[in-house]
């Protein structure tokens, strides 16, 4: 199986990344992506702090995945964030939904003010007598940096219960908001294979991030009895994010 990971930036690339989405789905069985909004065409969100969101981009995905099912998560932010999951037709789903992880707080951002928290989406995939767990999350932000806090320990915390709870494999993916040597990313490693540190991989942003802006957010973990056929961080430049694939047997 194949499992593209991105967070899409909201859309603010719009050309380039459902050209992207569609030229990926004909050898992909599942996208996991971040920053996706589903309100309908032309209404905004004033506290939204991303400038140029494309706020029916959940609608313009669904229509560029032909053969495919999507499901949306609880909206981690107030201005309606959520993550979204596309299973292809090839592969046989299970059961779905998503849990908070870090509960909405206030913040602000260039003047804006909002609240944001984090949310856990995952996907049963079913094949043979095998089950496997899919987690896809967007990390709890802040503009402070992507180091420990309080929050993203106990965000770790809680996904590692979510996957003691599950049967069967896991894999782990998303935009988590941590840097590589935090102790928050270190409760997941105790767990998991942590991809993205095993390929040594140097960023996981493209050229469109900001400067300043760590070089690292976005991971791939999997647990015991994965088979890793292929791991790596794709070029395309579709979002100030760049797509994580991996090629796996259950």
């Amino acid at each position: 199986m194949k499992l593209v990971s991105l967070n899409i930036w909201a859309g603010k690339e719009l050309g380039p990344l459902l050209r992207f989405i569609s030229r990926s789905s004909k050898d992909t069985d599942i996208f996991c992506f971040q920053e996706v909004f589903d309100n309908p065409s032309g209404v905004e969100k004033a506290a939204n702090p991303i400038t140029g969101a494309v706020y029916g981009i959940y609608g313009l995905i669904c229509d560029a995945l032909d053969g495919f099912s999507g499901t949306l998560s609880a909206p981690s932010t107030s201005y309606g964030q959520r993550q979204a999951i596309f299973t292809s037709g090839k592969v046989r789903a299970g059961s779905c939904g998503s849990v908070q992880l870090c509960a909405q707080e206030p913040t602000s951002f260039h003047g804006k003010s909002f609240a944001r928290g984090s949310v856990l989406q995952w996907v049963e995939i079913l094949e043979g007598n095998a089950s496997l767990t899919v987690a896809n999350v967007h990390g709890f932000w802040t503009a402070d940096g992507k180091g420990d806090m309080p929050q993203r320990i106990w965000q770790s915390e809680h996904i590692a219960e979510f996957f003691g709870a599950r049967k069967g494999k896991g894999i782990l993916c998303g935009d988590l908001n941590l840097d590589p040597g935090t102790r928050s990313i270190g409760i997941i490693d105790a767990d998991f294979r942590n991809l993205v540190k095993e390929y040594e991989v140097k960023t996981t942003r493209s050229r469109l991030v900001h400067p300043g802006i760590s070089s690292f957010a976005d991971y791939m973990f999997v647990s015991d009895g994965i088979e890793v056929r292929d791991f790596k961080v794709l070029d395309d430049v579709v979002s100030d994010h760049l797509p994580l694939m991996l090629e796996f047997g259950m």
